[in-house]
């Protein structure tokens, strides 16, 4: 774990590196744009095995509402891209066992509609 300043970071092994951010209903954080935070959100290309991947965790927030939703970790590529993935997580302890759920959230895609540029494809051009 990091604290430093400004900078909380957890690292688990030399795989993945997370920030804890508040979320909002929609799986965005903020945070300023910074060199490091831009760094940090960005996933970048590199050697084979040597990948890092920067996570968000934390809560979901209802601005409107004021309460702590669902406890959420994220996937982003860039500080102001949408979500690349998001999962909810729910621990619970009971009698000395503890369970751990998860459910995927799919953020949301782009339609792409290729039918009328298929449709003058000719069999030639395949």
């Amino acid at each position: 774990m990091t604290d430093l300043g400004n900078k909380r970071e957890v690292t688990v092994g030399l795989r993945y590196r997370a920030r804890v951010k508040r979320h909002d209903l929609t799986d965005k954080v903020r945070s300023y744009p910074t060199k490091a935070a831009v760094a940090f959100w960005t996933q970048s290309d590199t050697l084979e095995g040597l990948e890092e991947i920067r996570l968000g965790f934390g809560y979901r927030w209802d601005p409107e509402e004021r309460l702590i939703g669902s406890t959420v970790i994220s996937l982003r590529d860039g500080l102001d891209k949408e979500t690349v993935w998001a999962v909810v997580v729910d621990i619970e302890s009971t009698a000395g066992t503890t369970t751990f759920t998860w459910e995927p959230v799919d953020p949301s895609l782009p339609q792409i509609d290729l039918y009328e540029t298929a449709e003058n494809v000719e069999e030639d051009d395949l």
